[in-house]
């Protein structure tokens, strides 16, 4: 039976793209901060443990979730299945949005 478990992605005042965040299973959810500044989150991906990142994408066009501040996002769980870890920005990548303070993003995962 799987559980979930819990990683934090954090955007530094100022920016729009969090840390990395290593994956333990696939996404589930995330829970949007209730001051989060844009309505979109979008994502990059490590193929080389993260050596690099690259923007995520299905079928050719950019993952772009839809939010609202303050609730929890579904995320398509078998897409992120064979992530390892992923950094999140606010905004897209032609359009980022700075946060201006600090702002955790928690993100759920299937384990075991």
């Amino acid at each position: 039976m799987s559980s979930l478990q819990t990683v934090t992605a954090t955007i530094l005042t100022n920016q729009s793209l969090s840390d990395q965040v290593t994956l333990l299973g696939p996404i589930a959810s995330i829970a949007i901060p209730p001051d989060l500044e844009g309505s979109i989150l979008s994502f990059q991906e490590t193929p080389d443990n993260g050596a690099s990142f690259l923007e995520v994408n299905r079928d050719g066009n950019p993952v772009d979730e839809l939010v609202v501040a303050g609730t929890f996002a579904q995320i398509d769980s078998t897409f992120w299945s064979g992530s390892t870890a992923i950094k999140v920005r606010t905004g897209t990548a032609d359009r980022p949005v700075v946060q201006s303070a600090q702002r955790e993003i928690v993100i759920y995962m299937r384990v075991g």
